[in-house]
């Protein structure tokens, strides 16, 4: 990656949102936001009840989320009740937000390529990664991005441009992000390293190791926090990623000894459950099968326990309370699938044909949003994968055991 030879000098710097349409905030708190319409056919939001105690009551069955491009979930799912999402204008990724409550979206980002958006459960703060077109630094240098109190700030200063893939605390106050960067004095060798903000600024380098560390996620609080990792405990590199876990009990943890890699954890909101993919046979012989599987850890138990067994292969875990169960969701030869884990029981979503890469826990315990090309609302399948919120109170999956 080409290094940025401006970044080091620069401060944060401060991004007013602009907007040709825009309308005051309604929450007086944040007074100063304003918020864009966009002519985009974007969120079918005039289809959502205005919400009420039982939000599920009064969601139709199934909300289209895009109707239009093609459209992947953001790697870090939301802990509140309101979606960001990346969406191409005009040839560059944007980060929009809907405003499920107030029935429009708004349009986070105007100008360079953004990507990986990250929110807080109460919805004030969004981070994500972007390209350095407004700071001159040539491609494909990236920065992490903060929108807090209606402005954008750059929370990050790094020297490589290489600071990418955040992931918010549910409160909003922690931010992990992965770097090769030399940000907390600990990465002389420039390895990428996973690195944590805390609410005071302060950047401390959680991973350690000659390993690569990847894919960040933090519970509600940010205390919690799971990476995948190529480094041991003794620092070399293994060259096959495992789960680490990084608790309030001080000490780092690897979850995982597989021979096969281990990737992308999830973590719960209380930080009691982590999901993850591996294609290590983690409950029997730890052999490398070639083949992803979903896995789910009990922080708790200390136990784990192998949710899937596909010969396909599955991928994309996410985790999050329901009532009276946690689920976890997750995709299988192209279909959306969810396990609760309490109840012990396996369900397939109801969706009929097309590809179905995504199928996550988010937006409430009756909530899935999933990113697929079936046309959820009746006819021939889509040329792109569009994004659709389900509403399982109303709509009923198919039990699998």
């Amino acid at each position: 990656m080409q290094r940025c030879t401006n970044c080091s000098s620069v401060a944060p710097h401060e991004i007013l949102l602009t907007a040709a349409a825009t309308l005051p905030y309604r929450r007086p708190a944040i007074a100063r936001e304003t918020l864009t319409k966009t002519g985009l056919a974007l969120l079918a939001l005039g289809l959502l009840a205005a919400p009420a105690l039982a939000f599920h009551r009064t969601t139709p069955p199934v909300v289209a989320v895009t109707s239009s491009g093609d459209t992947l979930l953001p790697r870090v799912p939301t802990e509140g009740r309101q979606v960001v999402v990346v969406l191409d204008v005009s040839g560059k990724r944007q980060i929009f937000l809907q405003h499920r409550k107030h029935d429009f979206i708004e349009q986070i980002t105007t100008s360079g390529d953004n990507d990986n958006p990250t929110i807080s459960r109460s919805s004030r703060v969004i981070a994500w990664d972007s390209d350095l077109s407004q700071l001159g630094c040539p491609a494909p240098g990236r920065q992490i991005f903060m929108l807090t109190a209606g402005t954008v700030f750059q929370v990050t200063n790094d020297p490589t441009c290489s600071s990418v893939n955040p992931a918010l605390s549910g409160r909003g106050t922690r931010l992990a992000f992965e770097s090769h960067g030399d940000l907390a004095g600990a990465n002389p060798t420039g390895t990428t390293q996973i690195f944590l903000r805390g609410s005071d600024g302060v950047v401390s380098q959680p991973s350690r190791g000659a390993g690569t560390s990847h894919d960040a996620a933090l519970d509600h609080t940010g205390v919690g926090l799971v990476f995948d990792s190529t480094s041991d405990l003794s620092g070399q590199d293994t060259g096959i990623s495992q789960i680490w876990f990084l608790s309030a009990i001080g000490f780092p943890q690897i979850l995982t000894y597989g021979q096969g890699p281990s990737r992308r954890p999830a973590i719960s909101s209380d930080g009691r459950v982590i999901a993850f993919e591996s294609t290590a046979d983690l409950t029997g012989n730890l052999q490398d099968t070639g083949v992803s599987q979903i896995f789910l850890y009990d922080v708790n138990k200390g136990s784990l326990i192998r949710v899937t067994d596909d010969p396909a292969g599955c991928s994309g875990a996410s985790v999050g309370a329901v009532p009276r169960d946690i689920s976890v969701g997750y995709a299988c030869h192209g279909q959306g699938f969810f396990y609760h884990y309490l109840a012990g029981r396996h369900f397939q979503l109801p969706i009929d044909g097309g590809d179905t890469p995504q199928a996550v826990v988010e937006l409430g315990g009756w909530f899935m949003v999933v990113s697929t090309t079936a046309n959820m609302l009746g006819g021939d399948p889509t040329q792109g994968h569009q994004l659709y919120l389900l509403n399982l109170f109303k709509l009923a999956a198919t039990p699998l055991d």
